[in-house]
C-alpha cells in the first residue's frame, strides 16, 4: 500500500518533492524534498492542541487541530476526508481512514501549507493560474466561486496551477513566485457541466459518495518541477443583485488592505503565531504587498456571467501594469 501511495503522489507539489526513501536521488531544482510513510494507526498526543481550526459550513464541516509531540508537528483533519499528517525535519507519516475524501486533497492544502509555514514559505487560500510564464492569483474564501472561475479562465488559455492553495515563494532572481500542484478542480454539480465544455479535461471523478463534488483533472501544460513570477492577485468579490445594468469591474487594492487580506486568507488561519513564524511571516508579506499589485474583481452571481469575468481578467492581467 505504501508504494502505491508514493507511486499516485510522486509528481512534485507546490515546490515538495516527495520520495519513497531518504536515498531516492531525482533531479529537479525544487526547493524541498521530504521522504514518505503510511501508517496504519494515528499517532497518540498527550497534550492538547497549539492551535486549532473550525469552520462549519452550508454543506460541510472542517475541524483541524495542531499538535507538537516529540519535535514532531501532528495535524489531524476531520472533514468530509479524516485522518493525520505527521512532520518532523526530514518525513512525513500519513495516516488516513478510508470513506470520505482521500488524503490527496487535504496534503496539497493544508499538509503543504503547514510544512512549508514550517520553513518560513507562506501559504495563502488562493488558486493560481499561469498564462504567458506568468501566474495570477484568484482569491477569495470558500463557496466564492474560485474554481468555476479558475475553469472559466482556463477556457481563455490560462493553465491552472494550484487549487485552493497557493505557496508565496520569495528569491531575489525572481521575486515572487509559486510552484504547480496537481492542476485538479473540485466542482458542486451545478457549475460543472457548464463549466467544462471548453476545457482540455484529462479525467473525472466524483469525490466521494457522500459528498456531490466533482473532481475534475485538466491537462497542464507546466513543468510541475518550474517555477512561476507572479503577476498580481485579484480578490474575488461576487454580489447578489437583479440590476440588469450591472458591469463587471476591476478596482486597485491600496497597499494596506491587500496587507489583511492576504492574511485573512492565510490557508492555516493564524497557526503560524503557534509555529514561531509571525516576525520573519509578517516581514515577507510586507514585502509581497509592495511587489505585488492587488485588484479587487466586482460581479454578480451566476454562471452566465462567469465567462464575461474571466475574459475581464485575462485582458486586464495582459495589460500594463
Amino acid at each position: 500500500m505504501l508504494n502505491l501511495y508514493v507511486n499516485k503522489i510522486m509528481t512534485p507539489l507546490h515546490g515538495i518533492q516527495f520520495l519513497a526513501h531518504s536515498n531516492d536521488k531525482i533531479e529537479n531544482n525544487l526547493p524541498f524534498s521530504i521522504e514518505l510513510h503510511q501508517h496504519s494507526t494515528p499517532l497518540k498526543v498527550d497534550s492538547g492542541p497549539i492551535w486549532s481550526l473550525h469552520d462549519q459550513g452550508e454543506r460541510y464541516s472542517t475541524l483541524v487541530n495542531l499538535y507538537e509531540c516529540n519535535d514532531k508537528h501532528v495535524l489531524d483533519i476531520a472533514c468530509e476526508g479524516k485522518g493525520q499528517f505527521v512532520f518532523d525535519e526530514s518525513s512525513l507519516s500519513i495516516f488516513w481512514q478510508k470513506d470520505g475524501t482521500s488524503f490527496e486533497h487535504y496534503l496539497q492544502t493544508f499538509g503543504a501549507s503547514l510544512f512549508l509555514e514550517l520553513n518560513g514559505v507562506p501559504c495563502i487560500h488562493a488558486n493560481a493560474l499561469e498564462k504567458g510564464g506568468e501566474a495570477i492569483l484568484l482569491i477569495a474564501p470558500s463557496r466564492m466561486g474560485k474554481s468555476s472561475l479558475s475553469a472559466a479562465l482556463v477556457s481563455t488559455g490560462y493553465t491552472l496551477l494550484t487549487d485552493d492553495m497557493a505557496a508565496l515563494y520569495h528569491n531575489r532572481d525572481l521575486g515572487f513566485h509559486t510552484y504547480p500542484s496537481w492542476s485538479k478542480l473540485r466542482l458542486w454539480p451545478d457549475s460543472t457541466e457548464s463549466m467544462l465544455s471548453n476545457i482540455d479535461v484529462q479525467s473525472t471523478k466524483s469525490v466521494h459518495s457522500r459528498f456531490s463534488k466533482t473532481e475534475v483533472m485538466v491537462h497542464s501544460k507546466v513543468d510541475p518541477n518550474q517555477a512561476v513570477k507572479i503577476k498580481g492577485a485579484y480578490l474575488l468579490n461576487r454580489i447578489q443583485s437583479d440590476d440588469t445594468s450591472y458591469e463587471t469591474s476591476i478596482e486597485p487594492i491600496a497597499p494596506s488592505n491587500a496587507a489583511i487580506i492576504t492574511m485573512q486568507n492565510s490557508m492555516l488561519a493564524d497557526a503560524y503565531r503557534a509555529l514561531g513564524q509571525e516576525i520573519k511571516r509578517l516581514a515577507l508579506i510586507a514585502k509581497y504587498i509592495e511587489t505585488i499589485p492587488f485588484y479587487q474583481v466586482n460581479y454578480k452571481s451566476g454562471f452566465d456571467i462567469i465567462n464575461t469575468v474571466a475574459e475581464k481578467i485575462s485582458a486586464h492581467s495582459a495589460g500594463p501594469k
